[in-house]
């Protein structure tokens, strides 16, 4: 594991419960990222999974380079064309970006990922992992999420720029 990784996943576990209703994920995640982008977002208002997980890799210092964007499609494209993309099914690695595409009331999926978080820990006899992921539930806040990495829920896995 990366020094890097540890370091960003460490950022990540520190935010446990910053939500929307607290105030602190407005007040640590995303007004770093609208100082950083010039952008005015509101974590109310906006879907902050993604902007949680590029806050954590960059206020740690963690990664040597990185797409600063608030959308899960958009940092998806980013690291296939950067060719730092895992299909569904790979086995992931501490500190890798995990991309979800959960179904809607249909049950049907889109291609594109909607949510995202970072694989902290995982367990390859068990094939579970343990996601950090910010904007999770009804009341917005960063939290974990335990999954079967093969999850049909799994888009793919970005693998992040990480310092040694």
């Amino acid at each position: 594991m990366s020094a890097g990784a540890k370091n960003c996943c460490a950022k990540f576990k520190s935010w446990n419960n910053y939500s929307e209703r607290n105030g602190k994920a407005q007040k640590y995640i995303i007004s770093d990222y609208n100082k950083r982008t010039g952008r005015h977002l509101n974590c109310k208002t906006v879907a902050w999974c993604q902007i949680a997980a590029i806050e954590a890799q960059l206020q740690s210092n963690s990664v040597r380079r990185a797409y600063i964007t608030s959308g899960c499609k958009q940092s998806k494209a980013w690291y296939v064309k950067n060719k730092r993309w895992k299909a569904r099914g790979a086995i992931p690695s501490y500190g890798w970006q995990v991309f979800y595409c959960f179904p809607d009331k249909n049950g049907k999926r889109k291609s594109t990922p909607g949510h995202t978080g970072i694989v902290y820990s995982y367990d390859n006899k068990t094939k579970y992992m343990y996601v950090r992921e910010g904007n999770m539930g009804k009341i917005g806040r960063v939290w974990y999420r335990k999954i079967k990495y093969n999850s049909a829920d799994i888009n793919g896995f970005g693998l992040p720029y990480y310092k040694k």
